[in-house]
């Protein structure tokens, strides 16, 4: 008799194996449970050129003080370039209108509390003067232009007189 185990047990094995790829597709993919995400990309120009460290968070137009809507958010590379990320760091984010709030540190992440460097401009969603669609599919998004926030004004050295007075109603020519 010829007989080889391995040619009988081929068919079996065969069925199994395709049983088990069978089962494991419908995990693969976006179907997370999650709002499906879709890819999105832009830059941020200051005064005209790409700038890294910018953070980009998008705030649903439908939803500005709602604390538990999606926040997709980003950070520019530095030629100024971002992917958005809602649960991990570029996977996308949700179809609809959202407003953009951008802070644009000047320490990097672990110094002490970073200031604005653009003055708190667009740190509330509100006031923000961007807003972006994300579509169904792939978004290549507009780029976001605007400049660097003006120096703030140094305060005027403090004299008696002003300091206990105000400012001299005459001026200092005057005297």
């Amino acid at each position: 008799m010829n007989f080889r185990p391995s040619q009988s047990l081929r068919a079996p094995r065969l069925a199994l194996a395709s049983a088990l790829l069978l089962l494991a597709l419908p995990s693969c993919g976006n179907d997370d449970g999650r709002p499906k995400r879709h890819p999105a990309t832009g830059k941020v120009l200051v005064d005209g050129k790409g700038t890294g460290g910018i953070q980009i968070r998008l705030v649903p137009v439908d939803r500005l003080r709602d604390v538990d809507a999606l926040r997709p958010s980003g950070v520019t590379d530095d030629g100024g370039a971002y992917r958005l990320g809602t649960y991990d760091e570029d996977d996308g984010a949700p179809v609809g209108r959202y407003k953009v709030i951008l802070f644009w540190p000047d320490a990097p992440p672990g110094q002490s509390r970073p200031k604005d460097l653009f003055g708190g401009r667009y740190a509330k969603p509100e006031s923000s003067v961007f807003e972006l669609t994300i579509a169904d599919g792939e978004n290549q998004l507009a780029d976001i232009e605007t400049a660097k926030a003006a120096a703030p004004a140094k305060p005027r050295p403090t004299t008696r007189r002003n300091a206990a007075l105000g400012p001299d109603p005459d001026g200092p020519s005057a005297k």
